[in-house]
């Protein structure tokens, strides 16, 4: 069994009582239409730099078409993507980003993926910020049905 950045376990996961929604994250994070990849933020530690977010992977999404017709699999790159946004939000909630800046991919570590992601699926996302003064660090791992998907390390800095 692997082991979790967060014992997401002990905590209430229910979408319905989600302590970010969509207008919220609208308000921090820039990313709107096909590459709003983030529905819900269901947890919140600005102590330690941790959240926990929420996306729907659903049928009616723009890469269902063309990555692997008749069995469509949520590209990797897209998963990568939404814990960018997941660190971005967390970085300007817990106060280490200023409402002036941007959280920049710069770059990726240790990526690892262990299953597939598939319309139906609700991908929680697992984070964990570590800031220093030129490179910040965000540790991350997908779930699905309790499940870990992927996990790896996402590299930016601020613009």
């Amino acid at each position: 069994m692997p082991r979790f950045i967060i014992d997401y376990k002990a905590l209430d996961l229910d979408p319905n009582n989600a302590v970010m929604g969509a207008e919220g994250i609208e308000a921090i994070n820039p990313h709107r239409y096909e590459f709003k990849l983030l529905d819900k933020i269901l947890y919140f530690n600005n102590e330690d730099y941790t959240a926990i977010g929420y996306y729907e992977v659903r049928e009616d999404q723009f890469w269902c078409r063309g990555h692997i017709p008749g069995r469509p699999l949520f590209p990797g790159v897209l998963q990568i993507e939404a814990a960018a946004q997941l660190s971005s939000v967390l970085g300007k909630h817990s106060g280490l980003i200023g409402d002036d800046k941007f959280f920049g991919l710069v770059g990726f570590n240790n990526i690892k993926y262990r299953r597939q992601v598939v319309p139906g699926d609700n991908l929680i996302i697992l984070g964990h910020l570590k800031e220093n003064a030129r490179i910040s660090k965000f540790e991350f791992q997908t779930v699905v049905n309790d499940k870990l998907v992927n996990q790896g390390e996402i590299l930016g800095t601020l613009f």
